[in-house]
């Protein structure tokens, strides 16, 4: 293993410099040349930082946990090449845990606390599963003695009811599982209930092949009980849906409007571009990040809890409802 001594000797420095010059020190006054001629030589000699050493000697580990549910959801996938982002342009490496279903978050942590991290963001809303003395963040559910940056569910559909009932709609689905996604079944049939109408619920997970049967079930109703606009938990249950409709000769938005939540890429370029509800996750990762190094820095600041409320993006997949 290439260490900082052996750059030293070819660059003709000392280990000092070269240390300064790796770990952003400057404190240590290097010459921009001989500064861009101690990279070129570290390149070469293909040289990585000993993580164990340097954790041995600062106790810290320059790794941050990251606690989200699998990556077969599109909307984490996405969302895990802007951390992977974030800790690049940090220096710190991610361990990352997943989880498929809730029955698996237990296991998940377990595995999580074998190893030593200096913070953890998760997206997991149960505080008290996380292990005593580490900085967190959660991200999605509000918390009250954790760092929290929350979807407020109750204006988000405050403005989809608004959207919705503007195109004349009256007969709205939605497609999610309460145990899953009951924070979200609650929150639509309550901007249902303001607007006056009933929000049929259908079960329905939140991955393409467990959302398709729900897909199926609320286009196999009779016409005349069928919702005219369905809002899809996130993107992939409302794209599913979209697919399912499509293949029965269902014409969207002509037959039934379709909105998602997510705004994932795929959403853009479906067949029927989706009307979704998304977050900037590059700027949400950098405010995840900054919060969670905040706390890492001063763990005895005040519990702050972020709302987040996504800006509706208006496509091809809803339309205003006419009568025949």
């Amino acid at each position: 293993m290439t260490t900082m001594q052996d750059i030293a000797g070819k660059a003709n420095v000392s280990r000092a410099a070269v240390s300064a010059v790796l770990n952003g020190n400057s404190q240590i006054r290097v010459s921009s040349k001989k500064r861009e001629e101690i990279l070129a030589i570290a390149r070469q000699m293909n040289y990585r930082p000993n993580l164990l050493a340097r954790s041995l000697v600062s106790r810290n580990t320059r790794t941050i946990g990251i606690y989200l549910c699998a990556p077969t959801d599109m909307f984490y996938a996405e969302m895990l090449t802007a951390f992977q982002r974030e800790l690049k342009a940090r220096n710190y490496a991610g361990h990352f845990v997943f989880w498929e279903n809730l029955a698996d978050v237990q296991y998940a942590y377990d595995m999580g606390r074998g190893q030593r991290v200096d913070g953890i963001i998760t997206c997991h809303g149960d505080a008290s599963m996380l292990p005593a003395g580490v900085p967190a963040v959660i991200f999605g559910t509000k918390q009250s003695e954790v760092d929290s940056f929350f979807f407020d569910w109750d204006e988000i559909y405050r403005r989809y009811m608004e959207y919705l009932t503007s195109l004349g709609h009256r007969k709205i689905a939605f497609l999610g599982d309460e145990k899953t996604r009951g924070y979200q079944a609650v929150a639509i049939k309550k901007a249902g209930e303001k607007s006056g109408i009933s929000v049929m619920t259908v079960p329905c997970k939140s991955i393409r092949r467990m959302s398709l049967p729900a897909a199926n079930e609320l286009l196999s109703l009779p016409l005349s009980e069928r919702p005219t606009a369905v809002v899809g938990c996130n993107d992939v249950a409302a794209l599913t849906f979209i697919n399912a409709a499509l293949s029965r000769h269902i014409r969207v938005p002509e037959d039934i409007s379709v909105i998602g939540f997510d705004n994932i890429e795929e959403s853009l370029y479906s067949a029927v571009p989706l009307t979704t509800a998304g977050l900037d996750l590059k700027k949400v990762s950098e405010d995840l990040f900054d919060r969670l190094f905040a706390r890492m820095a001063q763990p005895d600041m005040p519990v702050t809890a972020t709302a987040m409320v996504p800006e509706l993006v208006e496509r091809a997949s809803c339309m205003p409802l006419y009568d025949d």
